[in-house]
């Protein structure tokens, strides 16, 4: 390797610009070994687990796949993952932000899933109506781009959707026709689909300083109650992706919530380290640096053994 790596770097010293460098050593090098290591790192966890693989539902293709929560890093996730195929209005948003929840430990968030699920089965009537959202306080200071926005009602923060040059109110009559364009959007493709998976991730890197309440099965199984009335006939499969902070880099825990009498909705909590981020999956999927860097080894493990199945849900 070191070797190949200095005839590489030979050849590359005779390059003028340094953007054909780069890719002249993306190419003949780094690719070749992100390969490899992307390739090792599958067999030693087939290895390491019995040759089976981890998947964060029932299925390995899904028509559908959206997010829920608990926060706007499910969608960056589905998105590096290849997994969303457009936005919905339940992307980009959070639970509601308690005093001290920015500054102080071990204070826990509600993440608003139910309140969440009953506007997706209400159609979202009346999930953004302007009267009931106001502006609060900034807690990332990295976001310069945007308000933070609470709907008072459902207590739903919307992170990222209304831009830092306009206020609020200005913005409105734009983010109301984008979330009843998304809305629908959503609906329709539900409708249309027979399989779907939706996922809820715990916050990665802050979750020591800043605690997502887990989902209790309580909420999980009126969830899927609901769902299956709202939507009969689909199979939708739940997966809650949750940080437990004493496991290691291949550690997992993976367990079933299912409603006796609706066999067809399933959900499944898949506990793991999120801490641990793992590189290696950039081989395949190009991940931002920064404040969320790369999803843990089992997150992107479950993710990367699933696809959609191509089938035409949206025009």
């Amino acid at each position: 390797m070191k070797l190949q790596k200095f005839f590489v770097n030979l050849l590359c010293a005779f390059v003028p610009v340094k953007k054909w460098r780069h890719s002249i050593r993306r190419h003949l090098f780094y690719d070749k070994f992100a390969r490899q290591n992307y390739v090792a790192l599958k067999q030693e966890w087939l290895a390491r687990n019995g040759g089976k693989k981890l998947l964060p539902g029932r299925f390995e293709k899904y028509d559908l796949v959206f997010g829920i929560g608990a926060t706007c890093n499910v969608k960056t996730y589905l998105n590096f993952f290849e997994l969303s195929k457009f936005t919905t209005p339940l992307d980009w948003t959070a639970g509601e932000t308690v005093n001290g929840f920015w500054n102080q430990s071990r204070i826990y968030r509600d993440t608003k899933f139910t309140e969440k699920v009953k506007a997706l089965c209400n159609d979202f009537d009346g999930y953004y109506n302007p009267s009931d959202f106001y502006l609060r306080n900034k807690p990332m200071k990295d976001d310069i781009f945007h308000h933070m926005a609470e709907n008072i009602r459902t207590g739903i923060s919307f992170v990222h959707s209304f831009p830092i040059e306009q206020s609020m109110e200005q913005y409105m009559p734009t983010f109301v026709e984008t979330m009843k364009r998304r809305s629908k959007r959503l609906i329709k493709a539900i409708k249309k689909s027979d399989k779907i998976l939706i996922v809820w991730l715990h916050r990665v890197l802050d979750q020591i300083d800043a605690m997502d309440a887990p989902v209790t099965d309580a909420q999980i199984t009126d969830a899927i109650k609901r769902l299956s009335k709202k939507f009969p006939g689909k199979y939708i499969d739940f997966v809650f992706f949750e940080n437990d902070g004493y496991k290691n880099r291949f550690e997992f825990e993976k367990c079933e919530i299912s409603v006796p009498k609706i066999p067809n909705c399933r959900a499944y909590r898949v506990k793991s380290n999120h801490y641990i981020l793992e590189p290696i999956y950039t081989y395949k999927y190009h991940f931002p640096g920064g404040r969320f860097g790369q999803p843990s080894l089992v997150i992107s493990e479950a993710l990367d053994n699933i696809s959609l199945t191509g089938k035409k849900i949206v025009d």
